[in-house]
């Protein structure tokens, strides 16, 4: 009985986790693909974040991108880890953030406008929870 009690509390827990898991992308369509590029948008709010796949299009290394990134004069990045895996976070002119990322085919680079730290906070949440999804 004991086990039972502890085993309905846990399965309780995590059901609400479970769910907003699976949601948390869902809110976001694509709304754009071409050539391993994708652009999605936020449907609440209409955020947009573009995905650019580098090692499927344009067979770019992570240290061109960055180099590429500090000629457009970006911010010398900070460091978020998702799965172990770091992700480099880039301010740029115009009130662009761009993240990037080492994929399993090659760098992905994640680029949109955030002017309020709401969109800011949302632009990394969806970072993260891309990252976070099976390849």
């Amino acid at each position: 009985m004991k086990y039972r009690k502890f085993f309905m509390i846990s399965l309780l827990t995590a059901v609400p986790f479970l769910l907003w898991s699976a949601s948390a992308l869902a809110q976001w369509n694509v709304i754009y693909e071409n050539d391993g590029n994708v652009t999605y948008m936020d449907d609440d709010s209409l955020r947009i974040v573009e995905i650019l796949d580098f090692g499927r299009t344009r067979q770019l290394t992570m240290t061109n991108i960055q180099e590429i990134l500090s000629a457009n004069s970006c911010s010398e990045p900070s460091t978020l880890y998702v799965r172990s895996r770091p992700v480099y976070h880039y301010i740029c002119r115009d009130s662009i953030q761009v993240f990037l990322a080492d994929g399993s085919a090659g760098p992905l680079q994640f680029g949109g406008i955030c002017t309020e730290k709401k969109d800011c906070d949302a632009m990394e949440n969806f970072v993260k929870e891309y990252l976070k999804k099976p390849d």
